[in-house]
């Protein structure tokens, strides 16, 4: 087991406890250094899942989650190749993933108010509009059966429901692909791991699941860095996915905020046709992050937008100028993060100038000043 942070033995305290899956080394597929797998061509190599991993476990680790109520107790991470403390981690084989997923699902059993949070980033397929598979590291190895290795997510998600820890969130930054020269060809889609069957009465049970992207389209990532989704998501929590809880005093975040606040921000960047998806397979939402200091990202441009690049840029409150800058390439865009209010925007260019007042607020907003 490689924790980044070890639950205390004989602790039952309510607290949060999070598994932490990437899948960057895959034996079987392309790039990898074993046999290779008979009909894995069609599979890309992948960069981003433990740039990933990383990112969201030193995230967590730095205690950026602030939940109203519970602290973080454990973190648990699987990854191909990250390095905790410079000691290599156990590899995500389907064994070893299988081991932390039911590790992550006793420590849940220890109280009824635990909060668990399972990311997986790696290669998945998709088969239909309700069956995944996640593609552990060894995928492929048995050449007549390739789920084998791989965990059946819907399967997972079904057994966590009788768990004793009632809410629970699952974040998967994979490919929705479908490939039917495997899925036809194959008996899948993977083990269940936790094999437990739900009670009947799941009133009490609170899922939330976020998909990095929608049914059958591809995840995104730059090299050498953490996916789109990742950083999306850890953006998300500076103020973006804010929202009022009218139950509870205070601002707030829940899965439903922080998805449209992912989404909007992917969006803004323009980097990817990616749009995360949001499902909540049972139950109801939750307070998942409390902000004590909101900042809204905003995106300034112009009006055509191919001035944007040429202009000086500036950000007024109460005819006080609060910053100013060249919008940065290669994306065409002034990036900025304020509190929520009201503020003047200017830009001046060689071939006009220009102004716009506008109220900045969650999940992003974006600012486009006419010349």
């Amino acid at each position: 087991m490689t924790y980044l942070k070890a639950p205390v033995a004989g602790d039952t305290a309510p607290g949060i406890h999070i598994l932490l899956v990437s899948v960057t080394e895959y034996f079987h597929l392309p790039g990898g250094n074993k046999r290779q797998f008979a009909y894995g061509q069609g599979f890309q190599v992948l960069d981003a899942p433990d740039h990933s991993c990383k990112a969201l476990g030193d995230w967590f680790y730095q205690g950026k989650l602030a939940h109203p109520t519970l602290p973080i107790k454990s973190i648990d991470m699987i990854a191909s190749k990250v390095k905790l403390q410079g000691a290599a981690i156990e590899k995500p084989t389907f064994a070893n993933v299988s081991r932390a997923i039911n590790r992550w699902h006793d420590l849940g059993e220890l109280s009824e108010d635990n909060l668990l949070i399972f990311y997986f980033c790696g290669h998945g397929l998709m088969d239909g509009v309700t069956t995944h598979s996640l593609l552990c590291a060894d995928f492929g190895a048995n050449n007549n059966g390739p789920f084998d290795h791989a965990v059946y997510y819907e399967g997972l998600e079904r057994g966590m429901r009788a768990n004793r820890a009632k809410k629970q969130v699952f974040m998967l930054d994979i490919c929705r692909r479908t490939d039917t020269e495997i899925t036809n060809r194959f008996r899948g889609p993977g083990g269940d791991v936790i094999g437990r069957l739900p009670p009947a009465d799941i009133t009490d049970v609170s899922q939330s699941v976020i998909w990095a992207t929608s049914g059958g389209a591809q995840a995104w990532s730059r090299d050498k860095s953490p996916s789109v989704f990742a950083q999306a998501f850890i953006k998300a929590f500076d103020g973006g996915a804010a929202t009022d809880d009218p139950t509870m005093p205070g601002v707030f975040a829940s899965v439903a905020s922080i998805r449209t606040a992912t989404a909007a921000w992917i969006k803004a960047l323009g980097q990817a046709a990616q749009e995360p998806q949001v499902s909540q397979p049972t139950g109801r939402e939750f307070p998942l992050h409390r902000f004590t200091n909101v900042k809204i990202p905003v995106f300034v441009r112009c009006d055509p937008q191919n001035r944007t690049n040429g202009a000086n840029l500036s950000c007024w409150e109460q005819g006080r100028r609060l910053r100013s800058s060249k919008a940065g390439r290669p994306f065409d865009f002034w990036h900025i993060d304020l509190p929520h209010g009201t503020y003047t925007f200017k830009a001046s260019h060689p071939l006009g100038n220009g102004q716009i007042s506008k109220l900045v607020h969650p999940p992003l907003s974006p600012i486009f000043i006419r010349l």
